[in-house]
C-alpha cells in the first residue's frame, strides 16, 4: 500500500513584530506534524500486524497442506512395498509350484 500526501502551512507571523504569535504559530505546527507522524506510525503498526497475521494463516495452511502430502506419500509408499511383497511371493509360489511339477513328472 502507497500513500502519499501533501501538506502545505501558510506563512509565519513576522517574529520581530509579534514573537508569542510566532511561537504559538510554531507550537501549533510542531503538534500537527507530530500528530500526522503518529498516526502513520500507527498506521504501519496495523500493516504490520495484518501482513504478519496474513503470513502466520498461509504458514500455518502450507504445514497443513505439506503434513496431509507427506501423509498421502507414506500410504503410497506402504501401498507399494505390499504390492511387491505380494508380487515375490507369487514369484516364489510359481518357482515352487514349477520344481514340484518337475520333480512329480
Amino acid at each position: 500500500m502507497n500513500v502519499r500526501g501533501l501538506f502545505q502551512f501558510g506563512p509565519l507571523p513576522d517574529a520581530t513584530q509579534d514573537a508569542a504569535a510566532f511561537a504559538t504559530e510554531i507550537e501549533r505546527r510542531l503538534n500537527r506534524v507530530y500528530r500526522l507522524a503518529q498516526d502513520v506510525e500507527h498506521n504501519l503498526k496495523e500493516e504490520e500486524d495484518s501482513r504478519r497475521r496474513a503470513d502466520q494463516r498461509v504458514a500455518s495452511e502450507l504445514e497443513t497442506r505439506i503434513l496431509s502430502l507427506d501423509e498421502e506419500a507414506k500410504h503410497g509408499d506402504i501401498r507399494g512395498l505390499h504390492e511387491q511383497v505380494l508380487g515375490w511371493f507369487f514369484v516364489v509360489l510359481g518357482l515352487v509350484a514349477q520344481a514340484l511339477a518337475d520333480l512329480v513328472l
